[in-house]
């Protein structure tokens, strides 16, 4: 659908990127090269309100366009290396991130929040929800949230790539979560499009990640991602680093 597309993508500066000096941005767009899959809908078996909400599934969603959501993107740190954070980052992480028990769906799908930062689990529906995060280098989380109601949680651990996030009760309930000791990640929309406003300048490790798979061997306009998903590339400060259309086989996409 889209492919040479991303062969074909030039690194675009930007005229005036109001941010401090040292930092770029990371942008792009996610598009499907060939038909993606179409996974089976999910078996809602039971609860009565959430067979009236009939959920749609979540693993491959595609835009007419051919973009893919849900696809996420994070610098990968060298071991034991700190990276530099963005002015006011302190004032970002006193902000909140809401992860939503909705029409018997987790929105969003795929929920990035920092070590440290309030994550606010709420439940939007007339029923209960069991939201169940399966963690590696956090403590296992496994609670029931009542009807409308919700509880907050701070996670002390960054995770290496985003973890299931399940719901005992609607088994068809899935989503994920990623944890990162900084802000340098991003998830695509609707369309595709992902961007990282403030990254630090220098040459990092990205890692390109979708819940069937790392997208490994994808063309990139620098080259390609290796086999596991991951690319080194190059933020210059004060400008933006645009990958164009970044062609995803849609074979890569089978769960």
């Amino acid at each position: 659908m889209a492919g040479g597309a991303a062969a074909m993508a030039l690194l675009l500066v930007s005229p005036c990127i109001a941010q401090a000096s040292g930092f770029g941005v990371l942008r792009g767009r996610f598009v499907v090269d060939g038909k993606p899959p179409v996974p089976s809908a999910p078996k809602v078996t039971a609860d009565e309100f959430c067979i009236n909400c009939k959920p749609q599934q979540q693993s491959v969603v595609v835009s007419d366009a051919g973009g893919l959501a849900n696809a996420v993107v994070w610098l990968r740190p060298p071991r034991g290396e700190k990276i530099p954070l963005p002015p006011g980052d302190p004032e970002a992480l006193r902000k909140s991130v809401e992860l939503a028990n909705k029409n018997c769906v987790f929105t969003p799908h795929v929920t990035l929040v920092r070590t440290g930062q309030t994550l606010r689990i709420t439940n939007q529906d007339p029923t209960g929800h069991n939201t169940k995060f399966d963690l590696v280098r956090n403590a296992p989380f496994n609670q029931l949230i009542p009807a409308e109601g919700k509880i907050s949680k701070r996670l002390d651990e960054a995770e290496s790539k985003p973890l299931p996030v399940a719901c005992n009760i609607h088994p068809f309930m899935r989503g994920y979560l990623l944890v990162r000791d900084d802000p340098y990640m991003a998830v695509s929309d609707k369309d595709g499009r992902f961007e990282i406003p403030v990254m630090p300048a220098g040459e990092h490790e990205i890692q390109f990640w979708h819940e069937t798979g790392y997208l490994k061997n994808v063309p990139l306009p620098t080259g390609a991602t290796d086999r596991r998903g991951r690319a080194e590339l190059t933020i210059t400060a004060g400008q933006t680093l645009d990958l164009g259309d970044v062609s995803v086989p849609a074979g890569l996409l089978v769960d």
